[in-house]
């Protein structure tokens, strides 16, 4: 009897720790709960909404990198598959019958997936989560929200990581993971493994530009699925009541910031703490601006990249504009993403720097009559076309990950159209694959414009294949640095030179 109390006890206890995660909107799915890095406690959670917490932290897609050799699985490669396969509906094949066989799989699974202030991201993921265990068996437990990076950093630290990571949000120590041999190489799985339950390469479905150029040498660590830009939002029904036009250029810029002036009202916010949120919208488009061989070197992290003229050039006018008078919202060099969000939905600033998520994470406090459009930076010459800078979203397979072959077809998967269409569509994104029609996907009016203006000839399309590693701290610092007036150019260029390759 007493041993019966202390088993309900337990259970008691499991579900009450549980619901304290669910509290902090950090979900966990399907079957296993790891309650801290030594502890497995068993237990069934149905609970499909997920996601965020207003501290966290949002990132724009990663980049590309290198390094890593194989691992060990207990099932079938489920890399390639083989002969021929059967008819079966699966998400990944619904209309036509695959040429390659795919293994049979089984045993678990382990994601990390963090997301942030929408439950549709989460559900979404959800989704295809779901649809993977019902097409291969493989069950799943899939940690989700915007804790998760959080929660599974002494996994990480222990060298017992999750099998794959969505790298989004902050914490994962990617880049040290690829160059400490941390991450599995994907590259074979990527040019000769097929899209999950058919016969089609995801080598040739998928937009390659995301990737370095392909080499005998050339090795990827980055599962890349969906596809997104940063640059800057306004509200045109209310500029339109004011009279005023979105800028496309600095010298439209200088002359918008006079006219918000006129009119009472601050030109640009930003999450001004996170300054890769100012470089992201305002600083790197305008240097890729100038062409891929300047903006490949500086996402390289190289010294000639970053001690180029251009860079001087695009840096003095982040600098010049955010010393004029009512440029900037006061505040924003310390506002957090959710007060520049707020005091932007507010109208006490025209234009704000963000990801193309921005419409999903504040959909819930857009006020009705809100008309969000989008366009790339305005730090770019009068003489250059507008450049919209894409990265890609990945995830990374932990080099010792448990379930390897699982990992692989996991990774498969995401690549059906399917679970293309439900990732992008929650988030707003353009999917990696070339064969769907974005423009058709199930997303906001607003998320539409953005894609409209992305796949338009107002603009000229560069990709961010690369990863400047360690950089990244000297960066964000210096452009902060910029905007605070902290740092002239020549400082803020230093800092970079300091740590560049």
């Amino acid at each position: 009897m007493v041993n019966k109390y202390k088993s309900i006890l337990a259970l008691l206890l499991a579900f009450v720790l549980c619901w304290g995660l669910v509290g902090c909107k950090f979900v966990v799915k399907e079957t296993q709960v790891l309650m801290n890095p030594n502890d497995q406690v068993a237990i069934k959670d149905d609970d499909n909404s997920g996601a965020d917490d207003k501290e966290a932290k949002d990132d724009t897609p990663s980049a590309e990198g290198d390094d890593s050799s194989g691992a060990e699985g207990d099932t079938p490669s489920a890399e390639n598959g083989d002969v021929t396969n059967n008819n079966a509906t699966t998400p990944g094949n619904t209309t036509t019958a695959a040429t390659n066989k795919e293994p049979k799989l089984s045993g678990s699974l382990e994601l990390q997936i963090w997301t942030n202030e929408n439950e549709d991201v989460a559900n979404a993921w959800t989704d295809v989560i779901d649809a993977f265990e019902e097409a291969t068996g493989v069950k799943v437990t899939a940690y989700i929200g915007s804790q998760a990076n959080t929660r599974m950093t002494k996994r990480w630290q222990g060298d017992n990581p999750p099998d794959m990571a969505l790298l989004a949000g902050s914490g994962i120590p990617d880049v040290a993971l690829e160059a400490s041999g941390g991450l599995y190489d994907v590259t074979e799985l990527l040019q000769t493994g097929y899209v999950y339950g058919t016969d089609e390469k995801i080598w040739d479905v998928i937009d390659t530009n995301y990737y370095p150029t392909a080499t005998s040498s050339t090795r990827y660590y980055r599962v890349k699925i969906y596809c997104a830009a940063d640059g800057i939002f306004w509200d045109q029904a209310y500029m339109s009541q004011l009279g005023l036009t979105a800028p496309t250029n600095y010298t439209e810029l200088q002359n918008f910031v006079s006219a918000a002036k006129e009119k009472g009202i601050a030109t640009f916010t930003t999450y001004g703490t996170a300054g890769h949120y100012a470089l992201n919208s305002m600083v790197m488009p305008a240097i890729a601006a100038y062409g891929t061989d300047v903006y490949d070197k500086c996402a390289q992290g190289l010294a000639s990249g970053w001690g180029s003229n251009e860079v001087r050039e695009v840096f003095q006018r982040w600098y010049d504009f955010c010393r004029m008078d009512n440029a900037l919202l006061k505040g924003t060099s310390s506002f957090d993403h959710t007060t520049s969000q707020m005091k932007w939905l507010n109208h006490d600033a025209l234009l704000i720097g963000n990801g193309q998520w921005l419409p999903y994470e504040v959909e819930n406090n857009t006020p009705a009559a809100f008309q969000m459009n989008f366009a790339t930076s305005p730090l770019t010459l009068a003489s250059q076309k507008p450049t919209v800078l894409m990265g890609a979203g990945s995830m990374i397979v932990a080099q010792k990950a448990k379930n390897i072959e699982n990992a692989k077809a996991f990774a498969r998967f995401l690549y059906t159209k399917e679970s293309q269409e439900t990732l992008a569509s929650a988030q707003g994104y353009l999917t990696i694959r070339k064969d769907i029609d974005n423009s058709k996907m199930d997303t906001l009016d607003s998320q539409k414009r953005i894609i409209s203006y992305i796949q338009s000839d107002k603009v000229q399309i560069v990709y961010n294949k690369y990863n400047w590693g360690s950089l990244n701290e000297e960066i964000n610092a210096a452009v902060h640095g910029l905007m605070t007036g902290n740092m002239t150019v020549d400082k803020a260029v230093q800092h970079i030179l300091n740590r560049a390759k």
